[in-house]
């Protein structure tokens, strides 16, 4: 009913435009619009040209609100992966969530050393500026702020193949994209 009576219908990307329109909303395409998230360019434009020494040790990161639909344990198992193949490798999961305590005792029962749990993080620069390589377990997501920050910023990035970003991300370009299972 209040699509029906909404003068616009606003999507943060085609994908989730192309989902709606597989329901039954009753919307015309003269109603709908696509309108990425905003991102503050300006800020990332100062922050690029002040840029930070290249990356000297494989630390992967990534961005999470602890909650099942970001799947943390299964992230943190990955990590537990790659350090038996690079032991020097160092992982940033950052943010917050009620989730958090569960995936630091995960972490130590998977005997991992090597994951750093920063919390909500005012210095993105200094988040991003460590990274090669940026990888997101989100089974869904409209379009994340912070694979968006890595396609402007030029980080590599291993993400599932859903939502806005695959409107923009072209694979093997500035990553690679991977079924949901």
């Amino acid at each position: 009913w209040l699509n029906k009576k909404s003068s616009f219908l606003v999507f943060i990307s085609q994908e989730n435009l192309r989902r709606a329109q597989s329901c039954p909303l009753g919307s015309s395409s003269s109603k709908t619009h696509v309108i990425p998230d905003c991102l503050d360019f300006e800020h990332l434009i100062l922050n690029a040209q002040n840029q930070s020494p290249p990356v000297k040790t494989l630390c992967i990161g990534s961005v999470s609100n602890f909650k099942e639909q970001k799947q943390p344990f299964a992230l943190l198992s990955l990590f537990k992966r790659i350090s038996l193949l690079y032991p020097s490798a160092q992982f940033i999961l950052a943010g917050d969530g009620a989730g958090i305590t569960a995936c630091r005792i995960y972490t130590e029962k998977l005997g991992l050393s090597n994951v750093h749990f920063p919390g909500i993080l005012k210095d993105m620069k200094k988040f991003y500026s460590r990274l090669a390589l940026y990888i997101s377990a989100s089974r869904f997501e409209g379009l994340s702020m912070s694979e968006l920050e890595c396609l402007y910023l030029k980080i590599p990035m291993v993400i599932p193949f859903r939502g806005g970003i695959t409107d923009i991300m072209k694979q093997g370009e500035q990553g690679f994209f991977y079924p949901l299972q």
